[in-house]
């Protein structure tokens, strides 16, 4: 055939530029590396501050909380926030506020990245980002000028031996990415 050129294409580009969302979606899950979702999967495992496998409306509000208090201090509007989170877990992971499992935890914040920066690398940077939050809000659990009744439901699950562990897991994400960036030893 003359004057024909045969461009090749993946499934996922063909799909991609038809807008077809659900395609779009996969393929940027096939860009995303190990390293995303073993983040992806500590950031789901500090936010389950019970440690039952889900993530529920009341893990979501209380680690913000101390998420809100540790930026704005301890004179954080606290209902703001919990109505805040409240309104967010019902409306991007479960309408009745039902515990979620880590898949739909995983689609969500996967939503908010893309929204926040289409480049995997950035992904990396955020992801990491919301880990070091979660674990320096979970290390005030523990603290009295952070304490609220609140709390109490949680408090046997996160004791100083568990949020040291965070702070190791984070160190080793550190290196792993020192590793694996521009060309690293």
């Amino acid at each position: 055939m003359e004057g024909a050129s045969f461009v090749e294409t993946s499934p996922c580009s063909i799909e991609a530029s038809l807008g077809a969302f659900g395609f779009e979606m996969q393929c940027r899950d096939q860009k995303r590396g190990g390293q995303t979702e073993r983040m992806l999967r500590e950031l789901f495992r500090l936010h389950d501050l019970n440690g039952n496998g889900l993530l529920e409306e009341e893990e979501l509000v209380q680690l913000n909380e101390k998420v809100a208090m540790l930026h704005y201090g301890k004179d954080t509007d606290r209902e703001a926030v919990k109505t805040k989170y409240r309104a967010l877990f019902r409306a991007k992971l479960d309408p009745q506020g039902k515990p979620v499992p880590f898949t739909t935890f995983r689609r969500y914040v996967l939503q908010v990245l893309d929204a926040l920066d289409p480049d995997p690398i950035a992904h990396e940077m955020i992801i990491e980002q919301f880990v070091a939050e979660a674990k320096s809000a979970r290390a005030t659990f523990h603290c009295a000028s952070f304490a609220s009744n609140a709390d109490a439901p949680f408090l046997s699950r996160i004791s100083f031996a568990s949020v040291a562990d965070t702070h190791l897991h984070l160190a080793s994400f550190g290196s792993q990415r020192q590793n694996t960036s521009f060309g690293g030893a």
